[in-house]
C-alpha cells in the first residue's frame, strides 16, 4: 500500500485511529509511506529512507538513524555571564565542537547552544565549567530528532551534479 500524507489535516482522534489502520495492515503486508511530517514517520515506522532531489541518502531504523548522528547531539544553556568569557569557558571543555551565543528572551541571561560530542557525562563537565565562574540558570541536554537528522543528511548532500 502506497500513502502519501495520509495523516494530514486530521483531528486527533482521527490521527490515532489512521495510526492504527496502518499499524495493522503494516503487520501482513508493506506500506509505503510518504510524509514531510517527521514525527509521523518515528511514530509509525520501523524503516526510513530519507531521499533528498531523487537520491537516496540514508536507510535505517527512526532509532538507527539517530543515533548515526548522535555528534549532533546539543546542550542548552542559560547563563549570565559576559559572551567573550563564557565563550571561552565553553571553548575549553572537552567535547564542545561548537557554541552559539545570543541574547536569551529572559531579561540579562545567554541563550547557549554547544554543539557536542557523543559522550556520557559531558553535560556535568559544562555545568561544573560554567557554574564554576558564572551563573548558570538552566541546562538541558538535547538529542537528535528525526527532523534534525533530516537536515543533517539533506544539508551534507549538497546540490546534485547536474553535468551528468
Amino acid at each position: 500500500m502506497l500513502l502519501d500524507e495520509p495523516t494530514v489535516g486530521l483531528d486527533p482522534g482521527q490521527l490515532h485511529e489512521t495510526r492504527e489502520v496502518i499499524r495493522a495492515f503494516g503487520r501482513d503486508h508493506a506500506v509505503l509511506l510518504s510524509t514531510h511530517i517527521l514525527a509521523e514517520a518515528t511514530v509509525l515506522c520501523r524503516r526510513v529512507a530519507i531521499i533528498n532531489r531523487g537520491r537516496l541518502l540514508a536507510i535505517d531504523s527512526p532509532s538507527g538513524l539517530q543515533r548515526a548522528i548522535e555528534h549532533t547531539s546539543r546542550v542548552a544553556l542559560e547563563v549570565r555571564a559576559p559572551a567573550p568569557g563564557l565563550a571561552d569557558v565553553l571553548a575549553g571543555v572537552k567535547g564542545v565542537r561548537d557554541v552559539d551565543i545570543r541574547p536569551s528572551r529572559h531579561g540579562d541571561l545567554l541563550a547557549v547552544d554547544c554543539r557536542i560530542d557523543a559522550e556520557d557525562g559531558i553535560e556535568a563537565s559544562i555545568a561544573r565549567a560554567v557554574a564554576g565562574r558564572f551563573d548558570l540558570h538552566r541546562l538541558e541536554r538535547r538529542h537528535p530528532t528525526l527532523e534534525n537528522v533530516f537536515l543533517h543528511y539533506v544539508s551534507d548532500a549538497g546540490a546534485p551534479d547536474d553535468s551528468a
